[in-house]
């Protein structure tokens, strides 16, 4: 009887707010938001509202806090890992001059 009525207030809750739980497809749509969203800023209270506001606009169900905290160290460990990778893929010798104009704020010429 109780299996019942837990039902009846998910189709009840589903008829009156139209939001949807969130599949692995939601999961993999919102790395894909999160992922971009580091490059703008690190911070991962941007990265938070960037979430919440992808999950407002598709009115998908808010997953735990604890996935969403994976979610955003994903994100942020996958820039790194790209930011190391072209640093790492960098002609030396360019790496250098850059780094040397940045730190004695000479201007580059491309």
């Amino acid at each position: 009887m109780l299996s019942y009525l837990i039902l009846g207030c998910g189709i009840f809750f589903n008829n009156l707010f139209p939001y949807k739980f969130p599949t692995d497809e939601d999961k993999e749509a919102l790395f894909k938001k999160a992922k971009p969203t580091v490059s703008v800023d690190a911070n991962p209270r941007y990265i938070f509202k960037e979430i919440l506001r992808f999950i407002i606009d598709h009115k998908i169900v808010f997953p735990a806090y604890l996935s969403i905290q994976k979610l955003i160290s994903k994100a942020i460990i996958a820039a790194e890992n790209e930011l190391f990778s072209n640093l790492k893929n960098l002609n030396r010798q360019r790496f250098n001059s850059i780094l040397y104009c940045i730190v004695y704020s000479v201007k580059v010429l491309y």
